[in-house]
């Protein structure tokens, strides 16, 4: 993913922080700020009590099926952004 965004000065521009993501740098992009009221503290995500209860397993691997889905939207910009 690195190549095609850092060989893409059009990519660069659009996105200048995505090589620092990709680079498991991601952590530098975050800005915390005051909490507001009424708003959840935390968006905890794990699927081990799916996999126990109703034996959930997986189809796909997340971190390739993330990179997919970007080449899908470098290759198709023409199809989403109208």
């Amino acid at each position: 993913m690195n190549k095609k965004i850092s060989k893409n000065a059009k990519l660069i521009k659009k996105f200048p922080k995505a090589l620092l993501a990709y680079n498991n740098q991601s952590e530098k992009l975050i800005t915390f700020v005051t909490d507001r009221k009424g708003h959840d503290f935390k968006y905890g995500l794990n699927i081990q009590k799916s996999i126990k209860s109703i034996n959930f397993k997986p189809k796909s691997e997340f971190k390739k099926n993330i990179n997919l889905t970007i080449d899908w939207f470098l290759n198709n910009e023409n199809f989403w952004n109208v």
